[in-house]
């Protein structure tokens, strides 16, 4: 997966998948995303705008809200709030 399709898989734009690698949330092996890593990484680091929430995205960003949600359940601290 390139940094282009991690982009339009989450529903965010280029510059914003961009900035989050600068932050060491995304992670290339061999020029390509890191799914597992950066899976990892974004779940316990990444705060994403209330407006992520009602995008459509891919299976990367499914995985992602499975974990927060997952993660909410078992806190009761609301995400979507």
């Amino acid at each position: 997966m390139t940094l282009a399709e991690l982009a339009s898989d989450l529903g965010l734009t280029r510059a914003r998948v961009s900035q989050l690698r600068a932050d060491g949330l995304i992670v290339l092996r061999d020029g390509q995303v890191d799914k597992r890593r950066t899976v990892e990484r974004l779940w316990l680091y990444w705060c994403p705008s209330d407006g992520w929430w009602d995008k459509p995205v891919g299976p990367v960003g499914r995985e992602l809200r499975r974990l927060w949600r997952e993660e909410q359940q078992k806190s009761g601290i609301g995400l979507e709030e």
